[in-house]
């Protein structure tokens, strides 16, 4: 299989370089997959994925987030939940410049998935639609609610105060190999922002009570042993949209279903 690779930086609304990268089949592809990827990681870790697009004749472009992987920006930290948002319209027109005429899907997985989500009920897209995979919609380990008061009173004072996010890496797959990659890779990080907390739990209560505000189709899949991302909050938006939703869950899996 022949793949033609491109890395390179994009520049932010607020003049932070985003590195990018996408991988593409030789001759005519059947459209192109925007992914955005998860909490404290980086896009590099879906090369396997991409391959896999790749070999079906897909495009898979990808950035890495503000203040992730090789991107500019606070480790751990948004200027606002916006900001995001306005990023993910700077991948989507990237496709549209350098891949013009093809279908272009969004592909969210994690925190991503919960971005792709609000994303797609606050922005007019002409996407053909989304992959959400492990949202964050609800968390299994959920804080108690004294916890999560001092944080939304200390957010007001220092948003840009980072913790450590809590992520055990075991929890994130059953391969043992795919965890100690996790574990040594120097390019992820377990911080978090007050801000960035807050505002997506404040986004994932959003989408959990208006699933009838999406607007495209979307693939929903869950590990139905995810230890992090809560697989009855996505069975939950399904039933809450069955019309625009297909979901998927899957047995045994735990949070990375790729």
């Amino acid at each position: 299989m022949i793949v033609k690779y491109k890395s390179f930086t994009e520049t932010s609304f607020d003049r932070l370089e985003l590195y990018m990268q996408y991988w593409a089949p030789e001759g005519k592809a059947k459209g192109v997959i925007c992914l955005v990827h998860g909490i404290g990681e980086h896009s590099s870790r879906y090369e396997h994925v991409a391959e896999k697009l790749v070999a079906n004749k897909y495009i898979m472009l990808t950035s890495d987030l503000r203040g992730c992987g090789k991107s500019q920006g606070k480790r751990g930290h948004i200027p606002s939940y916006e900001a995001l948002l306005t990023d993910i319209d700077l991948l989507i027109e990237t496709a549209a410049r350098l891949f013009p005429n093809l279908p272009v899907v969004l592909y969210g997985h994690s925190l991503g998935g919960s971005l792709v989500l609000y994303y797609d009920m606050h922005r007019n897209s002409k996407l053909l639609g989304l992959i959400c995979t492990s949202p964050w919609l609800r968390l299994v380990d959920e804080m108690p609610g004294l916890v999560v008061g001092l944080i939304r009173f200390l957010y007001w004072i220092i948003p840009g105060f980072v913790i450590s996010s809590g992520l055990d890496p075991k929890k994130v797959s059953r391969d043992e190999l795919v965890v100690e990659k996790y574990k040594s890779d120097p390019l992820i990080h377990d911080k978090t922002s007050f801000r960035v907390f807050i505002q997506f739990t404040n986004a994932a209560k959003y989408i959990l009570e208006n699933p009838g505000k999406l607007n495209l189709p979307v693939l929903l899949m869950h590990g139905s042993d995810d230890l992090i991302t809560d697989p009855e909050a996505s069975v939950e938006l399904y039933s809450g949209n069955k019309e625009k939703i297909s979901f998927k869950l899957w047995n045994g899996l735990h949070h990375e279903t790729h």
